[in-house]
């Protein structure tokens, strides 16, 4: 028996290929939830070896924090895919664009997992063989998920720079590979260094805390503005303190910028209890999931914005806050829609409540209409 995929719903379609959802059939009845990306047939030689390096790369990599590969192949018309792990969750671009500023202790939780992935990625040291020193490139929002549950994963190694013997494609160096906002002044003059992962992953964090979304400016003088603007947010809102670790991160000087595991203990002692954020969680991204898949559904033209999780510092006990459903509320009105949204409620109760009373509404005005007519009849029969 052979390795199979029953191939589900389409999740996507990316600039290079299609990514679906499917299950991987392996002999002897395992069955397994994966995506399943496949590559576009017409693309050149070098983005195709890089696709196979990253998944190779990726299997190397064996870390709760970064998304694990099952499976890398050739389909019979040539079309290159991966079958990756399959998350139930949503990027963190969109969880900004859909709710803003998210909580700090949110935030922290975020910065903690993708400090230890990115550390992960520079220390491990496959089986015979030496550190492979991994280079992300790309950190940013679009490149992380996060769960229901917590758990957090970086995506989208495509751009990493890193040592293994399998590897296809030259490592490219002396290039300004990255994402414009999110690259430090080394990347943009082509110096490869692991603090450039640490500067983007602080430029990303001041990002989700302020709210204020990146643009696509390519003048860095411009970038460096939008990115003064969201640490002095970010500081207005956390204070001086934390807001510190993210202006380290985010310094212009390589030395300045502490390694990943210093960021991954700092972060953890702003954070708290992780449990404190579970509440928040669970109500916010099955929303957040509903409002990506159903693009043209009520949801996508909302805001969702739950109650912010209560920011505990670590006890013996920790308190853990109450679970609020989640509020949907229309963003304010903008040259492009003249009057607010209405908010809909889609929960269970809601929607019983809604024609229940209307029920009781109609019941209540019948009896008073057959009552009045009764005593309008006897007041008649008695004149």
């Amino acid at each position: 028996m052979s390795t199979s995929f029953q191939v589900g719903p389409l999740l996507g379609v990316g600039s290079f290929g299609s990514v679906y959802q499917a299950t991987l059939c392996r002999p002897h009845g395992l069955r397994q939830a994966v995506a399943l990306k496949v590559l576009r047939p017409d693309l050149p030689s070098p983005i195709i070896r890089r696709f196979r390096d990253e998944a190779r790369l990726l299997a190397l990599l064996q870390h709760a924090s970064i998304v694990r590969v099952f499976e890398l192949g050739s389909l019979p018309d040539g079309c290159w895919f991966v079958a990756m792990e399959h998350i139930e969750g949503v990027d963190l671009q969109w969880a900004s664009e859909q709710l803003g500023p998210l909580p700090p202790a949110l935030v922290w939780h975020l910065g903690v997992r993708v400090a230890c992935a990115l550390d992960y990625a520079w220390t491990h040291r496959p089986a015979d063989g030496e550190p492979l020193r991994i280079e992300h490139r790309d950190i940013k929002p679009p490149n992380i998920l996060i769960t229901p549950r917590g758990d957090v994963r970086v995506l989208d190694f495509g751009l990493a720079r890193a040592r293994f013997p399998a590897r296809e494609a030259r490592t490219e160096v002396g290039g300004a590979f990255g994402t414009l906002p999110y690259m430090s002044p080394d990347r943009w003059t082509g110096l490869d260094d692991p603090s450039n992962d640490i500067f983007a992953l602080g430029t990303t964090l001041a990002e989700l805390l302020s709210g204020f979304h990146a643009t696509g400016d390519p003048s860095f003088a411009k970038q460096q503005v939008w990115r003064d603007r969201c640490l002095d947010e970010a500081e207005r809102l956390v204070g001086p303190d934390a807001a510190g670790l993210l202006r380290e991160m985010c310094s212009p000087k390589i030395k300045l910028r502490p390694p990943a595991a210093e960021v991954r203990e700092r972060l953890r002692a702003l954070r708290g209890p992780p449990e404190a954020i579970l509440p928040w969680l669970q109500s916010a991204i099955p929303l957040l999931v509903s409002a990506r898949t159903l693009k043209q559904g009520p949801l996508s033209n909302r805001r969702i914005r739950p109650d912010s999780p209560r920011v505990t510092q670590p006890t013996a006990e920790p308190e853990t806050p109450p679970a609020a459903p989640p509020e949907l509320t229309p963003p304010a009105p903008s040259s492009e829609r003249d009057e607010p949204l209405t908010p809909t409620h889609t929960g269970p109760a809601r929607r019983l409540a809604t024609p229940l009373a209307a029920t009781l509404g109609l019941l209540a005005a019948s009896l008073v209409v057959n009552v009045a007519l009764v005593m309008l009849v006897a007041f008649l029969a008695l004149w």
